[in-house]
């Protein structure tokens, strides 16, 4: 069974977005999150540590890469849903899910075909050019690549979804054969499709 969800996944945005919306307004500074700690305390009985929220909300340096589903009940359930099932199925697009949740370009890997090639750059100067290798396993060959220190022409990514404006998650890189972990680009608002 599924425990965990990636926070690139974009009914994860959706969900955020929702909270927004019922707080009327972003989520963005310190009081901000304790208010909203406090009011889904309030309505579900479960409480948050504000540094979780600011993790969700991708506000730390130490952001998640994937959300637990027994957090997605609460948010859920904070929503007016039984829990994160319930809330998923109300959201499900008739269109392609890879349309924008929050303004945002959304690409999900598994919507595309393989060799499919996409331009990324984030600041504060780096672009990379990736070909979509697995699109069910969300990866992607380096094709090239300007002033990171992360990746290199000839690595092999994983990541099933880009989210335009947020931090890339990589599930692993592969370096010449060998797995080097997992990593973050675009710590500063985000990549950009380019």
């Amino acid at each position: 069974m599924k425990t965990s969800v990636s926070t690139l996944h974009p009914v994860f945005y959706q969900i955020k977005k929702d909270i927004e919306n019922k707080e009327g307004h972003a989520i963005e500074t310190l009081r901000d999150f304790e208010v909203l700690c406090d009011n889904i305390t309030e309505v579900t009985h479960d409480s948050f540590h504000v540094d979780t929220l600011r993790r969700l909300w991708n506000k730390r340096h130490d952001a998640y890469g994937t959300v637990r589903i027994s957090t997605l009940n609460i948010l859920s359930r904070y929503l007016g849903f039984s829990d994160w099932t319930d809330y998923s199925a109300s959201i499900r697009h008739d269109s392609d899910s890879s349309e924008p949740t929050d303004g945002q370009k959304v690409l999900q890997t598994s919507d595309f075909c393989e060799n499919a090639v996409i331009t990324l750059a984030w600041i504060p100067d780096r672009v990379c050019k990736l070909r979509l290798m697995k699109p069910d396993a969300g990866e992607w060959e380096v094709l090239e690549v300007e002033n990171s220190h992360t990746l290199i022409v000839g690595d092999t990514i994983t990541a099933k979804y880009i989210v335009e404006g947020e931090v890339l998650y990589i599930g692993k890189i592969i370096r010449n054969g060998a797995e080097t972990g997992a990593a973050r680009i675009g710590l500063d608002k985000g990549v950009r499709f380019i």
